[in-house]
């Protein structure tokens, strides 16, 4: 004979011989008596609590989490925050994304260094002409025309001009936009005329030879602009073929000629009336440095 006994909280199970009734009890959870069966995703009942180890794989679907088991999930990827991110390189597999937030930098004291708007990232991301950028620009000669917004602070450093310019008609040094007034040939010098206009340079007359004068770095037809190289110390030009130059080497001190446009280092056959005025030296026997004197004397 069976018979089954209710207790809440106890499975017992009673067996008196053979012949003897059989008493089961059954595992009553509800306080109404009934039964507490298996909890799913939609029914309450009993569940099983995860452990840590459990909480952190976090592959589970059968299991609870406890608080006990969020502090350690926590405590297991804030390390990774922490540290440094590895981001994938190609958009279509990760990335960073910003909208309008902003991206902190911040160093080991956790002291503010800067930051990054969305719009910075924007920016950075347009140039893609750039490749291998690293911690600071090394140079800016992949850019032809560098732009300036500010003053250029030089900070107890220097300025290095090469002079050793590498090839035939090539200089350094400040440049400027002119409009010629006749035709102007390259390695020329200039003087500017009260038209605002420039004109070949001549030591005949004070008129042609005592305002003034820069270097012709390409022919200008007469009326146009072109480029000229403006006298400085840190102006130096090259011309291998030294056409409208009359020099002989190194050290030579360099006058403006008697014939226009021209340059020479002898001025023994000037005459009354010509203009001695030096406008630079030679670096080598073919590199000027086009340093033009504030002064100049007329042959008496």
């Amino acid at each position: 004979m069976f018979k089954k006994l209710r207790l809440f909280g106890v499975i017992l199970v009673l067996v008196i011989g053979l012949s003897s009734p059989l008493y089961a009890v059954e595992l009553i959870n509800g306080e109404d008596g009934s039964t507490v069966g298996e909890a799913s995703e939609s029914v309450a009942g009993k569940v099983e609590l995860a452990t840590d180890t459990e909480a952190t794989t976090g592959t589970a679907t059968d299991l609870a989490t406890t608080p006990a088991n969020v502090a350690a999930v926590v405590a297991a990827i804030t390390p990774a925050v922490h540290d440094a991110v590895t981001l994938n390189a190609s958009a279509t597999t990760g990335g960073l994304s910003l909208s309008t937030q902003e991206i902190s930098f911040r160093a080991a004291t956790n002291a503010l260094t800067g930051y990054a708007t969305a719009s910075h990232i924007g920016a950075i991301e347009a140039n893609t002409a750039k490749t291998g950028v690293t911690t600071q620009i090394s140079n800016v000669s992949e850019d032809a025309t560098p732009t300036l917004g500010g003053t250029l602070e030089i900070d107890e450093q220097t300025l290095l001009v090469d002079a050793a310019l590498a090839s035939d008609h090539t200089w350094t040094g400040p440049t400027q936009s002119v409009t010629a007034g006749e035709e102007l040939t390259l390695g020329e010098v200039a003087y500017l005329k009260s038209d605002g206009k420039y004109w070949l340079a001549d030591a005949d007359a004070e008129a042609t030879a005592d305002t003034k004068i820069v270097m012709v770095t390409a022919t200008i037809a007469a009326e146009a602009t072109g480029i000229v190289l403006l006298p400085s110390s840190m102006s130096f030009f090259r011309d291998d073929s030294t056409t409208e130059w009359t020099v002989t080497g190194a050290g030579d001190v360099v006058y403006l000629d008697t014939t226009d446009g021209q340059i020479t280092n002898d001025v023994s056959g000037y005459t009354t009336g010509d203009i001695v005025r030096v406008v630079g030296y030679m670096e080598t026997a073919t590199v000027l440095n086009f340093v033009v004197g504030t002064t100049f004397v007329e042959v008496p």
